[in-house]
């Protein structure tokens, strides 16, 4: 059994590593980039076999292009991280892995709030003995389709 390491991409996002009943998250809201690289080195260091589900999120309506130029920039540093350990790794979209969970939006708007509580619950719900906040609860959520659903050999171009 291989670990998955989920990714939620973003300066308030996280990581998650999940290894049969070992589980393990990152925050990396405050985290300087050596930290990250850090987290995803030892995470790698625990299982060398290790898959990465990674967020495919995209510009969001109203979004400045500065701050989707610095977003894009972190993002890539991210897949950067997985590509030097030799991490194989997917994208997974948020519609794809939040529909797997039954976390999809619903008819009508719900706003980011009302949708990082119900994700929060969820990750807790499916793993009552980690502690999980708006950081850390998607990337859970993330690692978790993984290992049950989603993770493929990524695709060589």
């Amino acid at each position: 059994m291989k670990a998955i390491l989920g990714i939620d991409p973003g300066r308030t996002g996280g990581c998650a590593w999940i290894k049969g009943q070992e589980v393990d998250v990152f925050s990396f809201t405050g985290a300087t980039d050596k930290e990250i690289l850090n987290a995803f080195r030892l995470f790698w260091e625990r299982d060398r076999g290790m898959r990465g589900m990674i967020e495919a999120v995209g510009a969001f309506p109203g979004q400045g292009v500065h701050s989707m130029f610095v977003f894009g920039m972190g993002y890539g540093r991210l897949q950067g991280y997985l590509e030097a350990l030799g991490v194989p790794y997917n994208r997974v979209s948020p519609v794809t892995w939040k529909k797997s969970l039954g976390l999809a939006r619903k008819t009508g708007k719900t706003d980011r709030k009302e949708r990082k509580r119900l994700s929060r619950q969820a990750a807790q719900r499916l793993y009552p003995h980690v502690e999980v906040d708006d950081s850390t609860a998607e990337a859970l959520l993330i690692a978790h389709y993984g290992v049950n659903l989603g993770w493929k050999p990524p695709i060589k171009w």
